[in-house]
């Protein structure tokens, strides 16, 4: 659907991506991480052709249609909730429109053998399915539907916009990108503006929707409950493996394991590595005839993606002389 072929973005001196490649499928359901300063807002604008690489291309599908939620954007003031919320509809209303222009002129055919007349034929049933696809027949439902998941209530419907506080007019500009259901939703931070109850609701949505999902969140409870591929941007280059970001692969192993003769105490690093290559530490000491083992910390952080992640282990002595985990 979208292929990112060898991007590279520089500036001066400095490469802030090289010759990056991934591509996402219809479905997917993907959480872009990195420290802040990875440039992870830049791909989706690269993504979108807000901005152009230094080399490298973006290719689309002809079918492919992108909803864009960036971390700010400008509300129309100009129209009640309502009233902006149902401008997500305006390709449903221009193919009304037509659909009811073409009904009118085969109506008023009779040369019903032509080719002419077969050609208007085929332009209604591609633009009822395209009405039907893009929820024509429900749109008002939707809409009402929509905006009670992210939060408003009836009685703020008909409200004008501009009463608002800037947090919930990005609630309305996400309600628009969700009633357009583009083939894939490139979304930055769309939790921010967001309470618990609005969160799960549009948890559930992105889950169950039907086109593809990358998105850009500090919630990381989020991104786990729905995302189930992960591309990591780490000093100009990226990891893609399947699975949420709480699903990053680590490897464990003992290290620098002695023994202090004076006081009969054993001691080992345990060393623990991500699939980038970052790693962290802790000590592991048990006096001599204590089947207790001392860790410090008791678990390992590592710090990347902006996050703190935590992963900690049991351990156990297998023999007088080594290590091994459970």
């Amino acid at each position: 659907m979208i292929s990112v072929d060898n991007l590279t973005v520089s500036f001066g001196g400095w490469t802030l991506f090289d010759q990056i490649s991934f591509l996402i499928n219809p479905k997917d359901r993907i959480g872009l991480v990195g420290k802040n300063g990875a440039g992870k807002t830049t791909i989706l604008k690269l993504i979108t052709g807000l901005e152009q690489p230094t080399s490298g291309a973006v290719t689309r599908t002809a079918d492919c249609t992108i909803g864009y939620l960036p971390q700010q954007m400008q509300v129309a003031d100009t129209t009640s909730l309502i009233e902006e919320t149902a401008k997500a509809f305006e390709e449903v209303l221009a193919i009304e429109a037509e659909i009811e222009r073409l009904t009118t002129e085969i109506a008023e055919r009779t040369d019903f053998e032509s080719e002419e007349y077969e050609k208007l034929l085929h332009r209604l049933n591609d633009a009822n399915d395209r009405y039907h696809i893009l929820g024509g027949d429900t749109r008002d439902a939707d809409i009402e539907k929509t905006l009670l998941g992210l939060g408003f209530r009836r009685e703020e419907f008909t409200k004008p916009t501009s009463t608002f506080s800037g947090g919930w007019r990005m609630r309305i500009e996400l309600a628009k990108l969700l009633l357009r259901r583009p083939s894939i939703f490139l979304l930055d931070e769309p939790t921010n503006h967001l309470d618990i109850e609005s969160i799960q609701w549009l948890e559930e949505y992105l889950k169950n929707y039907n086109g593809a999902v990358l998105l850009i969140s500090h919630d990381r409870a989020f991104l786990d409950n729905v995302t189930n591929r992960t591309i990591e941007l780490s000093l100009g280059k990226i990891y893609d493996y399947k699975g949420a970001t709480s699903e990053f692969p680590f490897s464990i192993q003992f290290a620098n394991i002695g023994a202090n003769p004076t006081i009969s105490t054993r001691s080992a690093q345990l060393v623990v590595t991500d699939h980038a290559g970052h790693t962290a530490t802790c000590t592991i000491t048990q006096a001599e005839g204590d089947p207790v083992l001392q860790v410090s910390p008791a678990s390992v952080s590592l710090d990347w993606n902006a996050y703190s992640a935590e992963t900690s282990a049991s351990f156990s002595v297998t023999s007088n002389t080594n290590w091994s985990i459970e």
